[in-house]
């Protein structure tokens, strides 16, 4: 049997965050920081109703800026500064490097995680907490779905993923 792509819609990027990190996550918020904010793989226009899909690294990146606004980061701040240190954050997470993501003001950089919180930092989000189990909890999510919504409900073996 051929593996499925752990791919899921905003809607259920939405859901899997608010259960993981106990805050409301809509799909709204994911379309915002992923689409809107760029922080997502793909942007591109979708034609014919197709639905998009978004991979691991689109949601650790909404779970990183829900969990920088739960520690008061002002939603666009937390797109700001993700915005601008999205390749940072992609090397640190496939280094598995023990760095935070720290936010003053409305600019923010990566810290060492080991060294812990400094004084001045507003927020302060360490990437292996983020990433921690992510690949466990899509897979368990994509396991428990059939089909994905396209303006019809299409058999999760018949999606094209790009």
């Amino acid at each position: 049997m051929a593996t499925l792509p752990k791919l899921l819609t905003a809607t259920e990027v939405a859901a899997l965050v608010s259960r993981l990190e106990s805050r409301a996550c809509s799909s709204r918020q994911v379309r915002y920081l992923l689409l809107t904010g760029r922080l997502g793989a793909d942007f591109e226009p979708r034609i014919q109703g197709q639905t998009r899909l978004h991979g691991v690294l689109d949601i650790a990146f909404v779970r990183l800026a829900v969990r920088l606004s739960r520690e008061g980061t002002s939603p666009a701040v937390a797109r700001v500064v993700l915005t601008y240190l999205r390749a940072d954050v992609i090397r640190a997470w496939k280094a598995a490097a023990p760095l935070a993501v720290a936010v003053r003001g409305v600019q923010g950089s990566l810290e060492p995680a080991f060294k812990g919180r400094p004084a001045w930092a507003a927020a302060w989000v360490p990437l292996r907490d983020v990433w921690h189990g992510l690949d466990t909890h899509v897979q368990e999510a994509c396991d428990a779905r059939s089909t994905v919504w396209m303006w019809r409900p299409v058999a999760v073996h018949a999606v094209r993923t790009r």
